[in-house]
């Protein structure tokens, strides 16, 4: 039927030249930005999942800098331990050559000038070291119980109000005065048990883990105070808001008095002035000096072993980390991307389309004018 009013081929031509150049403006979207998902109707499902492993990417990228961070704190303590472990090598070398009995009164006094100097160095280098303005080694964020009322020797209970301490924590402590109480010992490091609010117990844990509870003997109570011996950072080192995703360490004390070449006289954990100090003035203070200085050696080095071994454990957390972060970017480039050689055919095939639909267009408009030759 020849008719005027209704062109259908016009028509449909112009539809599919209306869809072919949707098709071209999309594959130019895609090539231009190099996504395949430029918005959601795109691909709703794939905009959700990519979505997703942007944000995991995202945060095991910061995970990775925090644990680097944490790194790097790690090794500004062992290094500041390092020199600590240098001044207490050198401080016992100085006691054994004091506790040689060829050595006078005034060779002594010399040699003990240097050790209360390199005492003082000890706890300097404690009380300033910092990392980004967080001090390392001087247990400054640790829980502290001051002036506990007593050790009692019928409970072995120390009683202290409102201590903060909670179960498991490793605390040391010291005597007021010149108290002493059998059975406990000064800056020996002990774990926290049977925690209540204003009471907690000691005991001491070996090699293998196993915690053995503190047997005190006292005449009478005993006051003392107590410190944790560890600073605690916790690191966010995962994506979630969880305990898997943080590490926790704990960086101990290497103050004077925590590593036991100062006596806390007043027993507040203070290095104030009027403490004793370790000394080599006498042959006999000499040789005690050797012992003490030892342990300090040996306490250093425990230290440097744990911020060692936390150092070894956050190389291979970034490691992982990173690793997961290569294989979440590669399978977030495959929903978004785009696939260049699949959209440059699709570019071509719909300019080639384009233009087949706008001649066909103009063919369609011409082949009306048949009917004015009916009309002549």
């Amino acid at each position: 039927m020849l008719n005027i009013n209704t062109n259908y081929a016009a028509s449909y031509a112009a539809n599919a030249a209306k869809q072919t150049s949707r098709g071209l403006d999309s594959a130019m979207e895609k090539l231009a930005s190099g996504s395949r998902i430029n918005y959601a109707k795109d691909d709703a499902a794939g905009q959700s999942i990519s979505t997703r492993l942007t944000a995991e990417v995202q945060g095991l990228a910061m995970a990775s800098r925090n644990a680097s961070d944490g790194q790097s704190l790690i090794d500004t303590a062992d290094g500041a331990l390092a020199e600590t472990h240098n001044l207490l090598l050198r401080m016992r070398e100085l006691a054994v050559q004091s506790a040689n009995g060829t050595m006078a009164t005034s060779d002594r006094a010399a040699l003990d000038a240097e050790v209360g100097q390199l005492v003082n160095e000890v706890e300097r280098i404690a009380q300033n070291t910092t990392w980004a303005g967080n001090n390392l080694l001087d247990a400054s964020n640790s829980v502290k119980a001051v002036a506990a009322a007593g050790i009692s020797n019928a409970t072995d209970v120390i009683t202290s109000t409102a201590h903060g301490f909670s179960n498991g924590d490793v605390v040391a402590g010291t005597l007021a005065g010149s108290e002493t109480i059998s059975g406990f010992v000064a800056g020996q490091n002990y774990v926290v048990t049977d925690v209540t609010t204003n009471t907690f117990k000691l005991a001491t844990v070996d090699a293998n883990g196993t915690t053995t509870a503190v047997d005190f003997v006292a005449d009478n109570a005993g006051a003392a105070s107590f410190r944790k011996v560890e600073k605690a950072y916790t690191f966010q080192v995962g994506t979630g808001n969880t305990t898997e995703s943080q590490i926790t360490i704990g960086i101990n004390d290497a103050r004077a008095i925590a590593l036991g070449i100062v006596t806390d006289g007043d027993a507040d954990g203070d290095f104030d002035s009027g403490e004793v100090r370790v000394a080599v003035a006498s042959q006999a203070n000499a040789q005690t000096a050797i012992g003490t200085i030892d342990t300090a050696i040996g306490n250093v080095s425990s230290a440097r072993a744990e911020l060692g071994a936390y150092s070894n454990r956050l190389s291979s957390t970034m490691a992982n980390l990173d690793q997961i972060a290569v294989n979440l970017t590669s399978s977030k480039g495959r929903i978004q991307d785009t696939d260049f050689a699949a959209e440059t055919s699709n570019l071509a095939k719909n300019q080639i389309l384009q233009q087949a639909a706008t001649a066909m267009l103009a063919q369609a408009n011409a082949s009306k004018q048949n009917v004015l030759a009916l009309v002549r």
